[in-house]
């Protein structure tokens, strides 16, 4: 989804949760998108919302999709930390934590 994520991750976590509780089922579809962010182009990627009989580690699947984001925006562009903390809508100091978090539990 094109959208600028002003409020940081966790506006971006609040969103998955809203859309986790309002899905009907275990898929995430486009309409579940909360209405302020339905002007940007969608993301094709569907979630599942089905949660196994032993369920799952929740913070753990937050972890790794923050982990993802940071490194994929990483890789847009070039390395340039400043430049990709702007693209999550972090300040670089959020990003750095951020990555640092990660890279001291690799």
């Amino acid at each position: 989804m094109g959208y600028d994520w002003p409020g940081n991750v966790r506006e971006l976590e609040n969103a998955i949760e809203r859309m986790v509780i309002l899905a009907i089922g275990d898929i995430i579809t486009p309409e579940h998108i909360p209405d302020g962010m339905k002007n940007f182009k969608a993301s094709s990627a569907i979630i599942s919302t089905d949660i196994p009989d032993e369920g799952l580690d929740l913070e753990g699947l937050l972890g790794t999709a923050e982990r993802s984001l940071l490194q994929k925006a990483l890789e847009k562009t070039g390395g340039v930390k400043t430049e990709a903390a702007k693209l999550l809508g972090l300040s670089f100091r959020s990003f750095r934590h951020r990555l640092q978090k990660y890279e001291s539990s690799s």
